[in-house]
């Protein structure tokens, strides 16, 4: 939820002091009775920054921001934050859109009404609640929305993703067992995939055709998933350990190389790459077609395709 600091009251409910910024966060004028002394010294203000009134600059966990000049005063210490031309900008303010957007770390940007107290993803609960409470008090729905927030999460992820494989065996078979590594660097993301209940979707720099979208259940480190994209139809078994270790188990139909696989893997999870190691087993799907077409039929078809629909996923 977007947090400004606009005004103070007093026990009575009367404004005692009262403040007024621009876009960027300057401090246009501060009124009331209080503005000389408590208006001063309570250092809270623009998107909930604290306010150093000695240098008119807010403290952002990570260095200061000048909202007269709205840059900060040192570089990020991130050479690019992943989110464009702007992102490379390193002493940029919010990518230049202080509306819309708020930085409490001082290192990467986020949507301000996506942002949660808890970490668990997009604050559209809250949002909702805010504007149905506005007509009165109900304590019955504010539990409710509070619940629902608590239950469900939604997450987005920008991603980038390094893959090498190699056929272990059946080469020239339309059934393959194939050892891989896979890196996979989150450069963006706003959530935390921690909620009983995820929505997310992901978008994948290195080929975005090959985004998704998907919906997880959590619950004590087990992870169920089921997700939709070119490259993933499926479903994934995980379990994440307290030190960042996953054992994972999927299925899933890769349009992009035509073929289903069935993979086990081990990976090392940290705040921003995981690094997956695994062996799968996958088969062809012109060959799945042919015998589905030979079942069906009753009849002998020639097939010829032995691993030519998918040689090209591992040139």
């Amino acid at each position: 939820m977007l947090i400004v600091i606009v005004k103070l009251i007093d026990g009575t409910g009367t404004t005692v002091v009262e403040y007024i910024y621009d876009s960027w966060g300057k401090v246009l004028s501060m009124t009331g009775t209080y503005a000389g002394t408590v208006g001063l010294d309570q250092p809270f203000r623009y998107r909930g920054y604290v306010y150093d009134t000695e240098t008119q600059w807010y403290y952002l966990q990570s260095r200061y921001y000048d909202p007269n000049t709205c840059r900060f005063i040192s570089a990020d210490v991130l050479l690019s934050t992943g989110q464009g031309v702007v992102g490379h900008n390193t002493f940029a303010y919010c990518l230049n859109n202080p509306v819309n957007l708020n930085d409490r770390s001082g290192c990467i940007p986020s949507f301000s009404v996506l942002e949660t107290d808890n970490g668990g993803g997009f604050d559209l609960y809250n949002v909702l609640l805010a504007m149905l409470l506005a007509e009165g008090d109900d304590e019955q729905l504010n539990f409710a929305f509070n619940f629902i927030d608590y239950l469900i999460g939604a997450d987005f992820q920008i991603v980038d993703v390094a893959c090498i494989e190699e056929i272990v065996f059946g080469i020239y078979l339309p059934l393959k067992v194939i050892q891989g590594e896979r890196v996979m660097v989150t450069t963006f993301s706003t959530g935390s995939m921690q909620k009983p209940i995820d929505f997310y979707a992901q978008y994948r720099e290195d080929n975005w055709f090959l985004s998704s979208v998907g919906l997880c259940y959590n619950i004590a480190g087990l992870a169920y998933c089921i997700s939709i994209g070119l490259d993933n139809i499926g479903i994934n078994l995980s379990y994440t350990d307290s030190n960042g270790r996953k054992i994972y188990l999927s299925y899933r139909v890769d349009l992009s190389c035509f073929r289903g696989v069935l993979e086990f893997g081990i990976s090392q999870v940290s705040s921003n790459m995981e690094v997956s190691h695994y062996y799968s087993i996958t088969y062809d799907g012109m060959f799945a077609l042919w015998a589905y077409a030979m079942i069906t039929t009753g009849e002998y078809l020639p097939y010829s395709n032995y691993g030519k629909s998918y040689a090209r996923c591992f040139s």
